[in-house]
């Protein structure tokens, strides 16, 4: 598991990044994944918009996720953009809000890679702590 959480940043660039290029290239398609529906006038626009936002998140936290890198606020804010998307994503799923294939499952991608971040960053602080 350790291996595992040391590469939950870099795990968390290549799901973002995965996520924005399609977005950018077939909103559309991954909007009907995720919530099941079609996108309204204008939401091709503002989907692409994120999926932009998320290949410069993925682009902007993988220096951050070389082994030896100290805790960033990159890294930090990665990890809290994980833990709200899977707040957000599993609460649509539950409530029924999406009824795409793909929102419950990627809430728990998130909340996972958040939950491993977390623990990282957790185990870099104690390590970094004079005793």
């Amino acid at each position: 598991m350790t291996n595992l959480t040391r590469h939950s940043t870099r795990i968390s660039c290549l799901v973002e990044l995965s996520t924005g290029v399609p977005l950018v290239l077939v909103p559309g398609v991954v909007m009907t994944l995720l919530f099941g529906s079609p996108l309204p006038d204008g939401g091709d626009q503002l989907a692409q918009l994120f999926g932009a936002a998320l290949i410069g998140l993925g682009i902007s936290c993988w220096s951050a996720s070389a082994p030896d890198a100290r805790p960033s606020s990159a890294r930090l804010g990665l990890m809290l953009y994980n833990l709200t998307a899977a707040l957000f994503l599993i609460g649509f799923a539950v409530t029924g809000a999406a009824q795409g294939l793909m929102a419950g499952p990627a809430g728990m991608l998130h909340l996972v890679l958040g939950l491993l971040m977390l623990l990282d960053q957790s185990r870099s602080a104690a390590q970094r702590k004079p005793m």
